[in-house]
């Protein structure tokens, strides 16, 4: 396992932000500069749609086309997707699929988007549905098995298997299953958020556990989580304490380290 060490902010060209183990020579005040997909389509010849999230290949070419823009508009000031030089990038992993691949693993319909990050539909399991979910088997599930193609395309064409996933957290993947619904089960119902809390916890784990290990054989060192608490705002403290934390806690205990990304918004 990776030692633990400070993480960073890291956006890489069009990715969602993510966190990066720091090199430790970092400045104390180092921001974290990046653009969405609309940003570069302005200028740039790209789809971001289906294509750009499937095939590895596609979305090596288009990061170069990116690296060589903020390059041309910012100089050495565009030190966006530091780990890979911007004329023969070896992170080909992160912002794939946005921020839709548990969602993806459990059958949640995808919107790819030329202009945009994947869009998910949202709540569309019944209490039934719900009561019955189980972790899918990884092995067996056609959405992950063609991710893990993408992880071999890129081990054969670059050596090693470089960047990072974006797993979510609990709650923003269990309002992908369930809607809104998943705040009145809280007060109503809360075995059944507990027991889709659990469900999504495992496979959040069990495909982080994975890749890392793919990962570490193409000698990538991984061993941190970044948990993205977008939605835990919609939560009192009380809630989160009850619900939620059991679960935060069991991710941060199965890594060396653990990010948390809250997007900080006010509900009022």
């Amino acid at each position: 396992m990776s030692p633990v060490g400070q993480l960073l902010s890291y956006i890489a060209h069009s990715a969602p932000a993510t966190r990066r183990p720091g090199e430790g020579d970092e400045p104390y005040m180092r921001p974290e500069i990046g653009f969405i997909p609309n940003w570069y389509l302005q200028f740039l010849d790209i789809d971001f749609g289906e294509k750009w999230h499937a095939d590895p290949g596609y979305r090596k070419s288009t990061i170069k086309t990116m690296s060589g823009e903020t390059r041309r508009r910012f100089g050495g000031r565009s030190d966006i997707g530091i780990l890979q030089d911007p004329d023969d990038p070896s992170d080909l992993l992160t912002g794939t699929y946005g921020a839709l691949l548990v969602s993806g693993i459990y059958g949640v319909p995808i919107q790819y988007k030329s202009d945009d990050w994947p869009w998910g539909q949202t709540g569309l399991m019944t209490d039934e549905e719900i009561d019955a979910l189980e972790p899918p088997d990884l092995d067996e599930n056609s959405f992950w098995m063609e991710f893990i193609s993408q992880l071999d395309w890129i081990e054969d064409e670059i050596g090693k298997i470089v960047g990072f996933m974006n797993w979510q957290g609990v709650l923003n993947n269990s309002f992908r299953l369930r809607g809104n619904k998943i705040f009145s089960d809280m007060i109503t119902a809360p075995e059944r958020v507990e027991h889709v809390f659990e469900c999504v916890t495992r496979t959040m784990i069990d495909g982080a556990e994975f890749l890392y290990e793919r990962q570490r054989d193409s000698g990538v060192d991984l061993g941190h989580f970044t948990i993205s608490n977008c939605m835990v705002n919609m939560l009192s403290p009380s809630q989160y304490e009850e619900h939620q934390l059991p679960f935060d806690m069991q991710i941060a205990n199965s890594f060396d380290s653990i990010g948390v990304h809250n997007c900080a918004w006010r509900a009022d």
